[in-house]
């Protein structure tokens, strides 16, 4: 069957960011996909500028936070399950290969069916214990627990999540936990992290600085240089 794909991505301001990482999916989705872009009481621009990377946008003013708009997420999503085969959960500050969906969708097919995320970070692989599994050979490390800015979810995935969306809390902890905390995490990094402006990013880290891919794309490499020199103009 032909993989479509329901994009959620939640927004709030941070314009210049959000201008360079969102035309990474919007440009790279297929035509099939369904790109929706939650604004959640963004003060720097209005509906009408978001429109331009995106095929719907939901508004929420004042804003419901991270926590609401991803339980909505999978209850949109749910509600059009019948119409795409895959939920992909991404953040507004992240930046994505040109290959990221169809590395999603082989790496997928490759590790039965697992939950997916694109993005190796230190954050994660250092927490003690959340990686239980680690062959040098494979394509993939398995973690308990991923970083939440890149899921990909089957609907069969997301099936299990609205039997207990109701208690949903933490979502990026709730949904691995919910799902066995078996993650395929990709060795080498298909999207990439902005955190200058965020509400966890260190205010010492500067632009460069901060949580970010380990192993990205050449790609990516070359990306990031370019979105770093933009926001330092």
């Amino acid at each position: 069957m032909e993989a479509r794909i329901y994009i959620a991505i939640p927004v709030k301001d941070r314009k210049k960011i959000v201008s360079c990482c969102l035309p990474t999916i919007r440009d790279t989705r297929q035509a099939q996909d369904f790109l929706v872009l939650s604004n959640d009481g963004s003060t720097e621009f209005d509906n009408n500028w978001i429109w331009q990377f995106g095929d719907q946008i939901r508004s929420f003013n004042p804003g419901i936070g991270i926590q609401n708009q991803r339980r909505l997420h999978f209850c949109n999503y749910w509600e059009q399950r019948h119409a795409y085969t895959h939920l992909y959960l991404t953040d507004s500050d992240i930046f994505h290969d040109p290959g990221w969906r169809k590395h999603a969708l082989e790496l997928q097919a490759q590790h039965a069916g697992a939950l997916v995320c694109l993005y190796n970070t230190r954050a994660h692989t250092n927490m003690i214990g959340n990686v239980f599994e680690d062959d040098p050979k494979s394509n993939v490390f398995w973690q308990s627990y991923a970083p939440g800015c890149s899921y990909l979810l089957t609907r069969e995935h997301v099936e299990k999540i609205m039997h207990v969306i109701d208690d949903m809390a933490h979502w990026d902890w709730f949904v691995p936990s919910v799902l066995g905390n078996r993650c395929a995490v990709s060795r080498v990094s298909y999207c990439d992290h902005i955190g200058f402006l965020g509400e966890r990013h260190p205010k010492d880290a500067g632009l460069d600085g901060g949580d970010r891919a380990t192993a990205p794309t050449p790609w990516l490499v070359e990306k990031r240089k370019e979105i770093v020199r933009m926001l330092s103009q």
